[in-house]
Order: C-alpha cells, then sequence, then structure tokens
C-alpha cells in the first residue's frame, strides 16, 4: 500500500515508528564524543563538567568558538562560583553542610550517573544526577528534615556569568 497504509487514517495502520528502536542502546552518536570521567570531572564534546562534594556543578567549562562551530583550546567558565543551595535557619544563619563526596554509580560512553548526599545537623540532601553525551544534564534532590526544624529562607544559587546569561530568562 502507498505509504505503509497511514495515508489512510480508517485503515488504522499502526505507524512504523511504533515499534522502532532508535535510542533504546546507550550508544554515542556522531558526531558527538563519549563522555569520560578523571576524579570529579566529566567531559563530554566541546565541554568539562567540575562536581564539587555535594555532586553540584563547581564549574561548566565550554570550549566552542562563538559562532559554536567549532572548539577551541581556551576554556570560558559558565559560573561564577559553585552551584549550590542556601539553607538559613529561623535566625537567618546559614547552614552549612557536610558532604560525603561523588559516587559515581554509572560510567558509560553514553551516560554518566552519581549520587551524594550531605547532612547538616537538622537536614539531610540526597542528590542523584545523570549526564549524557549530547550535554543533557539531570538532577533530583531530596531534603529530609531528621528533626523538627525552623526554616527562613532557602534559594537556589546558579551563579551564571554575564556573558553566558544574556538570554537566561
Amino acid at each position: 500500500t502507498k505509504n505503509g497504509g497511514i495515508d489512510k487514517p480508517e485503515t488504522m495502520t499502526r505507524l512504523k515508528w511504533l515499534n522502532s528502536t532508535i535510542a533504546q542502546q546507550n550508544t554515542v552518536i556522531a558526531p558527538y564524543t563519549p563522555l569520560t570521567v578523571t576524579d570529579t570531572v566529566i567531559s563530554l564534546l566541546g565541554r568539562k563538567l567540575f562536581l564539587d562534594k555535594e555532586g553540584f556543578p563547581a564549574q561548566i567549562q565550554t570550549f566552542f568558538t562563538p559562532e559554536m562551530t567549532s572548539t577551541g583550546t581556551t576554556p570560558n567558565n559558565l559560573f561564577t562560583e559553585p552551584v549550590h543551595f542556601n539553607f538559613f535557619d529561623a535566625s537567618q544563619n546559614q547552614i552549612e553542610w557536610k558532604a560525603t563526596g561523588v559516587n559515581f554509580l554509572k560510567k558509560e560512553a553514553g551516560t554518566v550517573a552519581w549520587q551524594s548526599a550531605s547532612t547538616s545537623g537538622s537536614l539531610q540532601m540526597d542528590v542523584n544526577a545523570s549526564l549524557e553525551f549530547d550535554g543533557f544534564l539531570s538532577y533530583t534532590v531530596k531534603f529530609t528534615a531528621l528533626q523538627d526544624v525552623a526554616l527562613s529562607d532557602i534559594n537556589f544559587n546558579l551563579p551564571m556569568q554575564p556573558d553566558a546569561a544574556r538570554y537566561m530568562m
């Protein structure tokens, strides 16, 4: 049949892409390059992600040229300081975290996954994250009160360099 029958909705033809197995394997697709891990630094095409002990980006460097058509040797930092949460108790004192460090769960060419746990006197922060070869970075952060706690503020600090955040909303 013409077009596999998809041009005749009344026949309820199954679409060919419904049974596709594309992207089910964790393989790196050209022109991307396999992820590499050295200590707490993950390298991918044109970029490096530096992790802090809490599992958040301490820095992301890009080596892409301004035209985004090639890479150079000089890194451009995206952050002015590491990414972090700020928690303030009822007296507006900042709560300090003690982190266990980064524990890598998966180191594959297409995906790197890690976790970290941090505690303060009354809170626990569990970080689970992964980075894919195309630059997709995913985080799940869970906070647990270990005892009754009164907080005056919680904020997330994403300290972008002004040049890197020109079009950020």
